[in-house]
C-alpha cells in the first residue's frame, strides 16, 4: 500500500494497474520456468477421494497449536477486509481525493510495516501467543471503536495504522508456530 501511495503520487492510476499486470505477468513466468527437483512417488495408500480431498484440512484441524492460529487469521482477515473493501467507500464519502484513499491505504501499510520490524525485540520478550492475540485485541478494539465513534480523517488514519499493526502482529509469528 504504501508503494502504490507513492506511485500515485507520480502516475495515473491505469498506468499502476497496467504495472501490476506485468508484474503479475512476469511473477507467472518465474513459477513456469521454476525448475522443481524430482521426486519419487509414495507408495500409494487407497483411500476414497473425499478422504484424499479432505485429509489436509483434518490433519490441521487436528492440531490445536493450527486451529488457533486458523482463528487468529480469521480475526486478522477480517480486519484486513475492512481496510482493503471499505477504504475507497470510506475515504470517498468524506468528500476526500484519490490520493487521500492511497494516504489511507498507506496508513495502514506503515503500521503493518512498523510492528512487523519492531517484533523480532518484542518476541524476545513475549510469547508468539501473547503476541498474536494482542494482535486479535487491537484489531477487535478498532473496528469497535470506529463502529461507535464519530470518524474524522485524522481518526481514520490512526485507526488504519493501528489496524495494520494489529495486523501484523495476527499474522507475522504465525511462520514460527
Amino acid at each position: 500500500p504504501i508503494l502504490a501511495a507513492a506511485l500515485l503520487t507520480v502516475i495515473s492510476f491505469h498506468w499502476l494497474f497496467a504495472g501490476t499486470s506485468v508484474g503479475f505477468v512476469a511473477s507467472a513466468l518465474l513459477v513456469v520456468t521454476a525448475a522443481l527437483p524430482h521426486r519419487e512417488a509414495a507408495a500409494a495408500k487407497v483411500e476414497g477421494v473425499w478422504r484424499k480431498t479432505t485429509r489436509g484440512a483434518r490433519i490441521y484441524l487436528a492440531t490445536p497449536r493450527l486451529r488457533g492460529l486458523l482463528a487468529i487469521t480469521l480475526a486478522a482477515a477480517a480486519g484486513s477486509a475492512m481496510v482493503i473493501v471499505n477504504t475507497v467507500v470510506i475515504v470517498r464519502g468524506m468528500g476526500r481525493s484519490q490520493e487521500d484513499v492511497a494516504l489511507a491505504l498507506a496508513a495502514y501499510g506503515g503500521g503493518s510495516m512498523l510492528a512487523a520490524l519492531l517484533l523480532p525485540r518484542v518476541l524476545r520478550q513475549m510469547s508468539d501467543r501473547s503476541v498474536m492475540l494482542a494482535g486479535s485485541l487491537v484489531l477487535a478494539c478498532v473496528l469497535t471503536a470506529y463502529a461507535l465513534l464519530p470518524v474524522t480523517w485524522a481518526a481514520l488514519l490512526v485507526c488504519w495504522l493501528a489496524m495494520g499493526a494489529g495486523y501484523a502482529l495476527c499474522v507475522t509469528p504465525g511462520g514460527r508456530l
